[in-house]
Parts: structure tokens; sequence; C-alpha cells
């Protein structure tokens, strides 16, 4: 079914820092490539769709090039690619697709994500391109939308996972369902008996092969054969990954085993055992070699019956999927957890993963902080040991029969001006001397609720305790003040983040929350919550241009200035007055929307953020300006003032970048404050 055309492309090209910004430049985005979605031979060179952006990999060189969001790609986890008349066309899976020509970037954004799948027709110019749902057809930069099965469910996440045109300009997709859009604009559905097909390819007979979830089935245009761990054909029946080699035996991705079937019989190459729990996302026959992309190791090479493992990069991180978990020392060592370990960018400029899959820990790590000597404190998700203190090559542990965690997990860790570790847990808060554990529950302190979600000090060495969905307290040592929605104004008594600037004043987010858990997305929550210690102030979507209502963590420089993850939108700064600006993935190197951890690395000026939906870490240059030589009020002594674009203006608009020219001819870029 055909809609209207509805939307304009949104063409992006090199996206860069926004001129409205100079704030925060020189983005990087570390991202692991060990999750290899795609892969396109084409000549000496392999174009991989990874989870961490685009790399081209030189076959006879060995190196290997990456490109991601801050050189203009869409989207960094890359789910779908191909190459057409010179052009390659990069499928992302949160914001957006790329069109990329060697030099540049067109970026385009559909009502739904997930863009897996092309197909060409050269004789009417049409671009089809598999989403969520729907398959988009462009033309001349416009597109209409057509859904293949308008009475599927969109949120049982039926995307499209493949299509292909046959001789006579027939579209063939697969996913949720499979079926064929005739040239007349028909549809066909066809029971394959298979709920998910995840490739399709055509032979020289016209014949219709599916890697599906119920092996490998072929569609001769009258009826299905199927081959499967049934007919003892395959030893799993989830297929990913067709094509054909020169010689037209059909190469296929069976979970952890490569497969070829030569049109007689199956031949299985498992992968090496150590790669067991590894799967086949794609495969690429290309001469004696076969190309296989996998979920866990990468690119592997498989000539004469051995694979091989390709080592496009040394792996900064091994996932991109971080935890609300990381920290910074004032000499610049900067860490981040993960599922698999804590990775530490250290002053040196250096990246190290610290005991990942170490015996005495659990790789998860719930919290982790630098106390005033500069040791490394961390909480691990363990039975066992419970907290593991790292100062330079020596690590002490902690285990759980040594302390009062009995119970429970260790979410926060917060140092006092004496160096004193304060843990909120999940049953409550805990202070440690050097010496001996105290204890503050709701059974013996005015705490309102055990499960602490939020530590912080203030210039005053008060505490600061944010309860899962019981608001916030003050604690001096002595005496406790509660602050919640019933008498105070703050909106939701959800608060995970709280951070105190040079005048004293507490900030703090506001999270809506269903049954404990924060919802995420910019309309969720009650915004930024300042107190001064006498007077309370919020700001939100609808009072201030702060974006979003929902804030998952903040920052504070040495300016005051704070700069907070805010869901759906970004990278927020606010100066605490009355200027805000934002870092989206429009203007900015961010590596999607969902930031989930700010730090400020003091020593070096630069401001490092975490991401959920697989973003990885990114960094960038704050208070530096982007090729600005000047601040301006006034256009003084300027014979011509043009906007960044070219256009001639008469006046300039504070915070906005223009092009100045003097009565010598030259020319300068300035900051119209």
């Amino acid at each position: 079914m055909k809609k209207m055309v509805i939307f304009l492309m949104l063409l992006c090209i090199q996206i860069s820092a926004s001129v409205c910004h100079a704030q925060v430049n020189d983005w990087k985005n570390y991202l692991s490539k060990a999750w290899v979605r795609n892969i396109v031979v084409d000549g000496d060179k392999l174009y991989l769709g990874t989870d961490g952006g685009l790399a081209i990999y030189d076959k006879n060189t060995g190196r290997c090039q990456f490109l991601d969001r801050t050189n203009g790609l869409a989207d960094n986890n890359i789910v779908g690619l191909a190459h057409h008349n010179g052009k390659w066309w990069i499928g992302g899976q949160y914001t957006g697709m790329s069109i990329y020509d060697e030099n540049s970037f067109q970026n385009w954004q559909f009502p739904f994500a997930l863009q897996s799948c092309f197909a060409f027709d050269d004789a009417l110019d049409k671009v089809y391109i598999g989403a969520i749902h729907d398959i988009y057809i462009l033309k001349d930069n416009y597109y209409t939308v057509y859904t293949p099965d308008p009475k599927a469910d969109i949120h049982y996440y039926p995307a499209i996972q493949s299509l292909v045109l046959d001789k006579n300009g027939t579209l063939w997709f697969g996913g949720f369902t499979f079926g064929f859009l005739s040239s007349n604009g028909n549809t066909t559905l066809l029971n394959c008996g298979a709920s998910e097909v995840n490739n399709i390819i055509i032979d020289d007979k016209d014949n219709k092969w599916l890697a599906t979830n119920r092996g490998l089935i072929k569609y001769d245009g009258t009826s299905f054969t199927s081959y499967n761990t049934s007919g003892g054909q395959l030893s799993s029946n989830n297929v990913n990954g067709l094509a054909f080699d020169t010689n037209r035996n059909l190469w296929m991705g069976n979970w952890n085993v490569l497969v070829k079937y030569d049109g007689k019989q199956f031949s299985s190459y498992p992968l090496p055992s150590n790669y067991s729990n590894d799967w086949i996302c794609d495969i690429a026959p290309d001469g004696n070699d076969v190309w296989v992309a996998t979920r866990f190791h990468g690119l592997l090479r498989f000539y004469d019956g051995t694979f091989e493992q390709t080592e496009l990069e040394k792996n900064i991180l091994t996932q991109n999927r971080m935890h609300e978990v990381s920290t910074v020392d004032e000499k610049g060592n900067v860490c981040f957890a993960s599922n698999d370990y804590l990775a530490q960018y250290t002053e040196k400029g250096e990246w190290k993963h610290l005991f990942p899959n170490a015996k005495d820990y659990y790789p998860a790590i719930n919290a982790a902080a630098y106390d005033k000597r500069g040791r490394l404190w961390v909480a691990p998700n363990n039975s066992d040991t419970i907290l593991a203190v790292i100062e330079n090559a020596d690590t002490t542990v902690f285990k759980r029969d040594n302390t009062p965690f009995q119970t429970g997990q260790l979410k926060q860790l917060e140092f006092d001006s004496k160096n004193h570790l304060w843990v909120g847990a999940s049953n409550g808060l805990y202070k440690y001397d050097g010496v001996q554990w105290s204890q503050y529950n709701s059974s013996n302190s005015p705490m309102p609720g055990d499960m602490i979600t939020s530590l912080a000090f203030d210039k005053s060495d008060r505490l600061w305790v944010g309860i899962a969905d019981l608001g916030v307290c003050s604690f001096d040592g002595h005496n406790w003040v509660c602050h919640d929605t019933i008498n105070s104004p703050i909106p939701y008594n959800y608060v995970d983040c709280i951070a105190v600037d040079s005048h004293n004043r507490v900030w703090m987010n506001s999270r809506y929350s269903r049954n404990g858990t924060p919802v995420m997305g910019k309309d969720y929550g009650g915004g930024l919550v300042c107190y001064d210690g006498t007077n309370w102030k919020i700001y939100n979507q609808y009072n201030s241009n702060i974006g979003g209502n929902s804030i998952v963590d903040i920052a504070i420089d040495k300016h005051d200035a704070l700069w907070m993850a805010v869901s759906d939108i970004g990278l927020v700064r606010f100066d605490g007055e009355n200027q805000w600006d934002a870092y989206t993935i429009y203007n900015s190197g961010l590596a999607n929307p969902w930031p989930i951890q700010v730090q400020i690395d003091v020593k070096r000026d630069m401001i490092w953020l975490s991401y959920e939906a697989s973003g990885g870490i990114s960094s960038a240059k704050m208070n530096q300006g982007t090729g600005v030589e000047g601040i301006f009020v006034t256009p003084n002594g300027a014979k011509a003032i043009y906007t960044i674009e070219g256009r001639k203006v008469k006046a300039m608009t504070p915070g906005q970048i223009y092009i100045m020219r003097d009565e010598n001819g030259k020319t300068t870029k300035v900051l119209a404050r």
C-alpha cells in the first residue's frame, strides 16, 4: 500500500559542530567494530557495516579506514550496506540513512528507523529501502511509503530485512512476511513457513532462496522446498547471509557454522571452538576466500578450510552499550563501564581495560569513583567481591563477608572532604572511614526509603541523597532534611543525578518512573531542578530552551556551566542563568541522542559522554572556538557582513556566526554577541 509523499529529504553534508555553538568542537567517537553486520567486496577493498561505523579495509595493505558520525555518517550503528552506481547506501539502526560518494554524505531520516536493505530499479530511477514496517521508495529526492502488510502491528518489530528485484522488475521483500510487489502495484503475500526472512537471493533460473528462522527455503514460483535440521542438511534452523560464488555455490551463515551448498550436498565449516558463542551475520565470497562477518569477533577470512581473524583495529571497546557508570580524576584518568569491563582513558592518553574477565570479579560494574588520593574504587556486580580498590599496579579487594553488605548491591560511590567513602546501596546508605562502617536506612534514620539512586556533597560537606521514588534528602552528619513532591516543588520523586556548583546551588533531575524504573523520552520527567537553600526553580521544555524533560545526568564545569545528558535531545549546556546551547545529532559529533553519563575532564578541558543504544563513548574539546577569530558586539569597521551561507545582511544576530569583510577585502569569521 502506497502513501502520499509526506517528507522532504533531510540533507546534511559533512555534519560538524554547529556554528552557533562555539564552546565545543573536535568531536571523537570511540566505538567497537567487533560486530560486523555487512560485507561488500569492491575490488581490493572490503566495505564493512559495523556497530561502530563504516570500515573500509584494504586487502593488500591490511589497513583500515573508519568513518563515523564525526565524519558525516548519519548513524554509527550500520545495519544495511549496498553499492550502486558509484555510491554507497548505508542504513542506520536509529538515526537515519546515508548516501556516500567517497567525498561527502547525504543523510536522510524516515518515519521508522532500521534501514537494513536496498534494491535499485535503474529503469524507473527508483531506490527501494527496507525499514521497520515499511518500504520507502526514493525518487528525485522525494520518497513515498509502501507498506507490504498494513495489518501488521509495528510494535512487534516487523522489520523489512531483505529486498531484491527480479529480471521482470518485480520487487521481492522479506522480513516479518514474504511476498512481492508487481510492477502494476499489486501486492502478493506468500506463506513460506517462516516468521523471519533474513535474506533473499535469486539464482539464474529465477528461483528465490530465503535465509530464514526455519532454515534455508527455496521458492521456484510454485512451491517451497525447505532445508533444515529435520532434513539433516543444517545444524541449526537459523540461517543468515546468502551469496553465490563464481562457481554458483550457495554460501550461508548457519548460526556459528559456515555452510556451502553446491546444488547437491551441504558442506559445513564450524567456526573455531573458541568462537562457539558467536554467530555469522553476513558472508561474501571473494575468489578463493569467503569473508565472514560475525557478532563478537569482527571480520573472519575463510580460506582452504580454515578461519583466521582479520584485525580491523586494536579495539578500545569490545562492545558499545555502556552502563550508567563513569568517573574522572584531576589527572585526566576517565573510566566508563560496559557489560564486559571498565574502560579507562589514562592521563597519558592511552586506553586500558581494567580486570576484564578476571576470576575475582563479575565483569559488570555497578559503580566507580576516584578518591582524594587518586585511587579508583570499583563496585562489581558480584556475589563475593563487593569492592575493589586500584592504586597503581596494586588492587585491594573487599569481600562481602568482611563488610556490612551481606545482601544488596552497591549503586553509588562518593567521597567527602575527609576522603571517607559513602556508598549508596539497594538497601541503604553506608559510610566507611577507613576502619569501620556506619549504616543509615529507613529503620534507623529519617530516610524515607533504602534504594539509593544518587549521592553528591555540597560545599558545606552536606551529603545529598536521592532515594528511588521518594525524593531527595540532605544529611550534615547529624540532621536530615527531606524534600519530595508534597513539601517542595519537585515535579517527580525519582532523583538519580545531583550536582553542586561553586555557589552551593544544588542541581538535580526529576524523572517520571513506572514501578521504580525511570521512563526514557524527552517528554517524560520534570526537567531540571535547582535549589539554592531557600528557593526552588524548575526548568523544563515548556518554560526554557532545555529541549526535553528527561535529564539523565549532570556535570558542572569550572565556569559553573551545567552540561546535561537529555534523553532524545543529546547534550545541553546551561550557564546557570539564561544561556542554553544544545548539541544534537544534527549539529555535533554526538554518537546518538541518548547519552547517559557526562564527565568533565578538567585537565584536558574536555567533555566525555557514554551512551545507551550502542553509542559507545564520545569526547569533545570544551571552551574552544570553531575557527572564530573574534567576538564582536557591533560590526565596527566592517564594509560588508555575510551569513555563514554567504547571504549579505545589514546587522548581526547575537549567537550567530558571520563573515565580515573590511575595507581592504580581508574576511574574518566572527561570533556576534
